[in-house]
């Protein structure tokens, strides 16, 4: 363990402080503390690379190798979760019998397609999909193909539509989505806390 010695240097008392002995101690110092420190996390890493090279040219590149790399994630991370066009969710009997009436009780995103991206989903995602049943389940093809007034579902398309394209309605309904998980750690989880 390595020990680092400080120096406190303290100025000089102001003119309008109270003379020696009108001082009034209210507690002492107390003793120090040892505490283990762990160097880790990437200022760490590059720090002791900079150490090993013994160069202080490069102080910012490690921001910016930081910043890059956040940015891939970032953008791996969209493209892992984005609609992709040939992968479409089953609609089963049930989700096609949804009544328009319930529509607080439906799931907009399962009515959409968009059950898998949930609140991740972007807004050109929804769009991309609203267009895709709109084609698939308008009432005009319905009427086409012999279903007159089935028009059940797509008021249902209509509706979650509505609801996550609009900024305020889709913050409310993702707040009481029963899909998400909020369980709130209580701290005392054992594991991996990080990396090394």
């Amino acid at each position: 363990m390595t020990f680092v010695p400080f120096e406190i240097t303290l100025s000089a008392a102001p003119e309008t402080a109270p003379a020696a002995g009108a001082a009034k101690v209210h507690a002492s110092l107390s003793a120090p503390v040892q505490r283990e420190v762990s160097p880790i996390g990437v200022y760490v890493q590059h720090y002791l690379r900079r150490l090993e090279k013994n160069d202080a040219s490069d102080r910012t590149d490690h921001l910016q190798h930081h910043a890059d790399h956040e940015a891939a994630e970032a953008a791996n991370a969209v493209n892992d979760l984005s609609l992709d066009d040939d992968e479409e969710e089953e609609e089963d009997a049930d989700l096609l019998s949804l009544d328009p009436k319930e529509w607080k009780q439906q799931d907009h995103y399962q009515v959409l397609g968009l059950s898998k991206l949930r609140y991740r989903a972007t807004l050109e995602d929804i769009i991309k999909s609203h267009r895709k049943k709109v084609l698939r389940h308008h009432p005009d093809k319905k009427a086409a193909q012999g279903h007159l007034n089935d028009d059940r579902f797509f008021k249902c398309i209509q509706k979650a539509f509505d609801i996550l394209t609009d900024d305020e309605k889709r913050r409310q309904w993702d707040s009481v989505d029963p899909e998400v998980s909020t369980d709130i750690p209580t701290g005392k989880e054992k594991g991996d806390f990080f990396a090394v």
